[in-house]
């Protein structure tokens, strides 16, 4: 109970990166932005994995490993496509 509690808790606080990052890939996709898109998720990937290998090879970090590698992708995409969205890059013409 105590492994699934604190998953929990480490998954209501990553809604509001979830929810920027959903966000931003509707925008980013609405202005075409395929590139950046495809970027994004290699990056993200990148912050993922190691954090997704650490909890298959540790299996005493359960769900708690699980939501905090996902945090960490959907934190990733976040930041990234807000980047790309705060410099103008997609900004309508």
């Amino acid at each position: 109970h105590h492994q699934a509690t604190i998953a929990l808790v480490i998954c209501g606080i990553c809604q509001p990166a979830a929810a920027v990052a959903f966000v931003l890939d509707g925008l980013v996709l609405g202005a075409a932005g395929y590139r950046a898109l495809q970027w994004a998720m290699i990056v993200a990937l990148v912050a993922f994995v190691p954090l997704a290998g650490l909890t298959l090879a540790h299996h005493g970090l359960g769900l708690v490993g699980v939501w905090l590698a996902l945090t960490c992708w959907l934190v990733a995409r976040a930041v990234i496509l807000g980047w790309y969205w705060l410099t103008g890059r997609f900004a309508p013409a």
